[in-house]
């Protein structure tokens, strides 16, 4: 989760609480959007990136571990397009995007980027991130 807070602009969405679960098995504590609400990601002042974000975005989900479900990914690239991307459920897997555009911010939560702030619906997890400055053609 170090990458993640160092290489980020981080936005609750949801709850004031900063969303950070702790306690987990691999000691290393997650993001958790739904858990605590929802929260955006923004990549306009990485340590690779530009002033517009990044070409490639990926993180660790930690769906089995933390029952993920129902989550999307809304993602705002440099130029002002959007996309919504729904996320796998119940998996522990890598999710990762590229694309020509530069990537500006990606929302956990809702689709189009609706505020989640109930815990029962809509979890995702995750940690590992991973971004890339070479554009994809």
């Amino acid at each position: 989760m170090s990458s993640i807070l160092g290489e980020t602009v981080y936005e609750t969405t949801g709850w004031s609480n900063s969303n950070i679960i702790v306690g987990q098995t691999g000691g290393d504590p997650y993001y958790c959007a739904g858990c605590n609400g929802s929260y955006r990601l923004t990549f306009t002042s990485t340590s690779i990136g530009t002033p517009l974000g990044v070409y490639g975005v990926g993180f660790d989900m930690k769906g089995s571990e933390q029952f993920v479900f129902g989550t999307t990914a809304y993602v705002t690239y440099g130029n002002g397009d959007t996309s919504n991307f729904a996320l796998p459920e119940y998996q522990t897997v890598f999710w990762g995007i590229t694309d020509t555009r530069l990537i500006q911010s990606i929302y956990i939560g809702l689709v189009d980027g609706g505020t989640n702030t109930d815990n029962s619906v809509h979890r995702m997890a995750h940690d590992d991130l991973t971004i890339g400055n070479a554009k994809n053609n």
